[in-house]
């Protein structure tokens, strides 16, 4: 598994909850037993002002074989713009409430994509 541009891994405590409920395993090192590799994206499109720090946040999870050359499910989404005076703030209050979305969105979203994969 790897995971960046998450804020004390809120999202990817998320993200790794769905797929341990699906019966994969995460390991945080390469080895031979590792067949799959789970990919976790923040990315925060940060914007200061005077007074706020803004984040529109963007997730990206792939999985895919551990060249990351055939991807067996991926999922993108883009987030609605959280402010507050740090960037440590605005991450925690936004990614919050998107680690609860994925939560019950990436369950369904998998479910849809590796039955018509």
């Amino acid at each position: 598994m790897v995971s960046d541009g998450d804020c004390e891994e809120i999202i990817t405590n998320a993200v790794t909850s769905v797929f341990q409920s699906f019966g994969y395993i995460p390991q945080y090192e390469r080895n031979k037993n590792v067949s799959a590799l789970l990919r976790i994206q923040v990315i925060n499109n940060e914007k200061q002002s005077d007074e706020l720090c803004s984040i529109m946040p963007e997730v990206s999870v792939h999985l895919a074989d551990l060249n990351e050359a055939e991807i067996f499910y991926s999922y993108n989404k883009a987030y609605k713009k959280t402010s507050n005076f740090s960037l440590v703030q605005a991450q925690k209050k936004a990614f919050s409430k998107i680690a609860e979305e994925l939560r019950t969105e990436l369950p369904e979203d998998y479910q849809n994509k590796m039955l018509s994969f």
